[in-house]
């Protein structure tokens, strides 16, 4: 979120060199029916106010313009070069969207603005996803809705079987700080006095295109300096796992079931 598609919050808390935007792209990309399948359960009136927490490129963003037609989108995210690079893409897609830097512990808005605040991909990567949730309802309206969306890493898998995807749970679980955060989402939307609470669980199967492949191959590069820095891996033993999620990606009969994908909102 994997890993994401947009999450810089806070200095020195994000695992991922990201640096390949094709990396984000694809994870978007990926993610994206995961998350109209959970938005389709949202219906909201037209002219609301929406906020895109740690929005990244700005996939999220644009997906909620569409989603809730009319509305008025603001995606904020602390990674400046980041937050630049949505401002491009949005401009060439004619969307009307804002987009600012901030930093999601300290939101610079007065409370009671949006109508939704969402989230995907953050709470995973932060120790204290309390506070965040905590922050971004203060920043909700009253009766206005927090949506967070998260992965649980328990399980990764292709077909034929590949060790590789196996060390993509055992990585992933020790490097994000919490990748079984999904199942714990309700009770973070309890804690934080969230009501109404609704949930959608999906997951990805990836079986006649390789997009899903190409994304955890890129995630693997992006996690070298993460894996060598903390010791959970030699520069050789890197290299052959990565060599082996790319002979995975580039296998055209292999298939690949991703982890559960948990979406989680309440009204404030």
């Amino acid at each position: 979120m994997v890993w994401n598609n947009k999450l810089h919050i806070m200095s020195g808390q994000y695992t991922i060199d990201e640096k390949n935007h094709e990396r984000q792209y694809l994870l978007a990309k990926n993610l994206q029916p995961l998350t109209q399948r959970a938005l389709q359960h949202i219906k909201l009136p037209q002219n609301i106010k929406v906020l895109d927490v740690a929005c990244g490129m700005g996939e999220t963003t644009r997906l909620l313009a569409k989603h809730f037609n009319g509305a008025d989108i603001t995606g904020a995210d602390i990674d400046g070069v980041l937050v630049q690079t949505a401002k491009t893409i949005t401009a060439q897609s004619g969307d009307n969207i804002n987009f600012i830097t901030a930093d999601a512990t300290q939101l610079p808005f007065e409370d009671n603005t949006f109508d939704v605040v969402f989230s995907r991909y953050l709470l995973m990567h932060v120790p204290s996803p309390l506070t965040i949730l905590l922050e971004m309802k203060r920043v909700c309206k009253p009766g206005g809705i927090v949506f967070a969306q998260e992965p649980d890493i328990n399980s990764s898998g292709s077909h034929p079987h590949s060790w590789a995807y196996d060390k993509v749970k055992e990585y992933f679980n020790a490097l994000f700080i919490d990748g079984l955060i999904g199942r714990k989402l309700p009770a973070y939307f309890k804690q934080a006095g969230l009501h109404n609470l609704q949930y959608h669980a999906d997951i990805a199967f990836e079986v006649h295109t390789n997009d899903l492949r190409r994304m955890y191959t890129l995630t693997a590069e992006a996690l070298e300096g993460a894996l060598l820095a903390k010791k959970l891996s030699t520069k050789e033993e890197h290299t052959a796992w990565v060599n082996e999620l790319r002979r995975v990606e580039n296998d055209a009969d292999a298939v690949h079931l991703t982890h559960p994908v948990i979406a989680v909102w309440g009204t404030k």
